[in-house]
């Protein structure tokens, strides 16, 4: 398997995966910025509001006042909310999986099993995250990649409590909330890439950002199209890549997801924006199993 090594990749990650890679978009910052992200309202046959889909950034900018009047009132009338992963909060469990899925005994450090032309990059990079030079020894580079985007990420001053779950979750607290997968098994993603996978996303990291910041645009103005057409052409590269990030996991989400619809539960349901649009995405899927799906904000 290939996988893109741009920043393209690390981009549209963020709007698929909760775990991935955050340092981009949340680095942004500056004066507050009003954000008006696209708000969907699933409706049954008869035309009776069954409950409504949000994409969310998994990393954003602090300055980013996202919360529009009209996804106020949903917040106060759905029923409950349905999320990516539910216990977000819970950093044991998230550790216990990144220790029992990330880690190799017997593997160098990282610095001495990646190719010679990729080293001068990586010290660089281990500088600025002020990571030792002998590090992530006994670690998939996978699972070292994320733990530098998360260093660079702190260094940044970044706060991790931007992104739009963990509000969400605070808005529902006391209230009903269901998570559609665990930390374990969106890292297991990663855990099933190969080693030119792998390092392809470790690559990631240095090299220049191509569309970080169209994504963030689009998904501020509400523009869904354009959103879904950087997503679609950074999964063009690799099939199998886009069945096991996207098609699989939608697929496995909508069975979740049509019964809460079916029996008067009314949910929010607040994954990351990249899961909306194109043919495979969970306003295609709705609509072929008879729901109508229509833009709310």
């Amino acid at each position: 398997m290939t996988i893109p090594a741009t920043g393209r990749w690390r981009a549209w990650l963020c709007a698929l995966l909760l775990c991935a890679l955050s340092s981009t978009l949340a680095a942004c910052g500056g004066p507050r910025v009003e954000a008006n992200p696209a708000l969907w309202r699933i409706e049954d046959e008869a035309g009776r509001t069954a409950g409504w889909l949000f994409g969310t950034v998994h990393a954003l900018p602090a300055d980013v006042d996202w919360r529009r009047e009209g996804l106020k009132r949903v917040i106060a009338d759905a029923g409950m909310l349905v999320v990516e992963v539910r216990a977000l909060d819970d950093t044991a469990a998230i550790a216990g999986a990144m220790a029992a899925l990330g880690r190799t005994e017997g593997l160098p450090p990282l610095s001495r099993r990646i190719p010679a032309r990729d080293r001068p990059a990586l010290a660089a990079l281990f500088e600025r995250a002020d990571i030792e030079p002998g590090a992530f020894r006994d670690v998939e580079t996978w699972a070292a990649a994320l733990s530098v985007s998360s260093a660079l990420s702190r260094e940044a001053g970044n706060d991790s409590g931007a992104g739009t779950d963990r509000a969400l979750l605070d808005a529902f607290d006391g209230r009903p909330v269901a998570g559609l997968e665990t930390a374990g098994e969106q890292l297991a993603i990663f855990d099933r890439l190969d080693e030119d996978a792998q390092l392809a996303l470790l690559r990631s990291m240095w090299e220049a950002p191509d569309d970080d910041g169209a994504m963030l645009d689009a998904w501020m103005r509400g523009d869904a199209a354009t959103l879904t057409r950087i997503l679609e052409q950074g999964l063009a590269a690799d099939a199998d890549l886009r069945t096991a990030l996207l098609v699989n996991r939608n697929r496995r989400w909508i069975t979740q997801i049509e019964p809460l619809l079916s029996d008067g539960r009314r949910p929010l349901i607040a994954v990351g924006a990249g899961h909306m649009g194109g043919a495979d995405g969970l306003i295609a899927m709705l609509r072929a199993r008879g729901w109508r799906v229509v833009r709310a904000d």
